[in-house]
């Protein structure tokens, strides 16, 4: 099987919000657009799109035209406290204020109008990085059965 650019769907009741909010805020912009449907992109880069579609789009079967709620989009950026205190400043629903994961990479996130949570983090490489391509036993990093479990 060949996979070629994944890109991330939302199903929302909130189209033209949606749509604004990733617009205004993430530089993404439509490249294919209906009335109940939108794929966007950001610049350039075909690898980067998402696609914003209404619940109530003819694609989506029944039983499953719901709001995409609990994923969590992750966005890397240069300057971490810049970005903090833009989206501060723009008055966007911040879910978890600016902090640092214990490997030391710092990270804050958002709310979209879906209630989708964003996470915004520093693009440097971390030992958060370095420590995922190397084999270690889970207890390492403290992950125990009964929390995978819960």
């Amino acid at each position: 099987m060949n996979i070629h650019p994944l890109h991330t769907v939302i199903c929302t009741d909130k189209l033209a919000k949606t749509v604004n909010f990733y617009e205004d805020f993430f530089d993404f912009y439509p490249i294919f657009e209906t009335e109940d449907h939108v794929i966007m992109q950001r610049g350039g880069d075909v690898k980067t799109q998402i696609a914003i579609v209404d619940i109530n789009h003819e694609s989506l079967p029944d039983g499953f035209r719901k709001v995409t709620t609990g994923l969590m989009l992750n966005f890397p950026v240069d300057d971490i406290q810049k970005s903090y205190e833009h989206f501060y400043y723009e008055g966007i629903d911040i879910a978890s204020e600016l902090q640092a994961a214990p490997c030391g990479q710092s990270y804050f996130m958002l709310r979209d109008p879906n209630d989708n949570l964003i996470t915004i983090q520093e693009k440097q490489r971390t030992e958060c990085v370095a420590l995922a391509g190397t084999e270690r036993p889970l207890e390492a990093v403290g992950v125990t059965p009964d929390k995978i479990m819960a």
